[in-house]
């Protein structure tokens, strides 16, 4: 009906028919060691595997796996989340040796979103972002791929989507610290808004309007609307 071991066992296979429990009072672990005194860079160290038994395949397709890399000779490792596509295993993530964090594109082999731990950057289409924010989009005319588009379900107080300039360690609310803010018009209008803080005053404010785009094409500078009586700019 079962075996009890009090120390170690080895043997070289296991299979549990049912649900396996690794348990400690303190620091249960399970341990996939490699044997191996010379491993080399790009050497899978050893790998936990999620496998269904699907018998529309010639063979067993491995439905996810997580597994240990080695990436160089002094034991520097990552670590790979993959999935299945229908049998082709794909990298989905890397967590590097320093860090790093890779996310790749549908096929699994390029970083399409990839944090930089020792920059503290990310970079989307960039490996190499030299900013805190790095896009890279691709050449062709006429997608979609360089747009930042910012969505709110709802106006919040009134406001549309926002991008505010905030000092070190300002809060990130409209008002709270910020010193400018580009904006959308309030309740769904199409204007295009830009203010700044000319003083340091009160933290709390919301800096003052400066300039208008409405959504007639007036450039409205130190006005809030169109009147004819000498907005700068107007009806361009």
């Amino acid at each position: 009906t079962g075996i009890d071991v009090t120390g170690t066992a080895t043997m070289d296979g296991l299979t549990v028919d049912g649900t396996g429990l690794i348990q400690a009072n303190m620091g249960a672990k399970l341990e996939i060691k490699s044997t191996d005194n010379f491993i080399n860079s790009g050497e899978v160290v050893g790998s936990l595997d999620f496998i269904s038994a699907d018998y529309n395949y010639s063979a067993q397709p491995i439905k996810g796996q997580i597994r240990t890399e080695s990436v160089s000779s002094t034991g520097d490792s990552a670590v790979i989340i993959a999935t299945t596509e229908t049998t082709n295993l794909r990298d989905r993530i890397k967590i590097d040796k320093g860090g790093d964090i890779s996310f790749y594109e549908d096929t699994g082999s390029t970083a399409k979103l990839f944090w930089d731990a020792s920059a503290e950057s990310l970079g989307i289409g960039d490996t190499s972002p030299d900013n805190k924010l790095s896009i890279r989009a691709a050449s062709t005319i006429g997608t979609k791929n360089g747009h930042i588009m910012l969505t709110g379900d709802s106006a919040t107080n009134g406001q549309g989507p926002q991008i505010v300039f905030s000092e070190s360690g300002g809060s990130s609310d409209f008002a709270g610290a910020s010193v400018g803010y580009a904006r959308t018009g309030s309740n769904g209008i199409g204007d295009l808004i830009f203010g700044t803080r000319a003083t340091s005053g009160d933290a709390n404010t919301v800096p003052t309007e400066a300039m208008r785009i409405d959504s007639n094409q007036n450039l409205l500078v130190g006005k809030t609307s169109a009147d004819g009586t000498g907005s700068i700019g107007h009806d361009i």
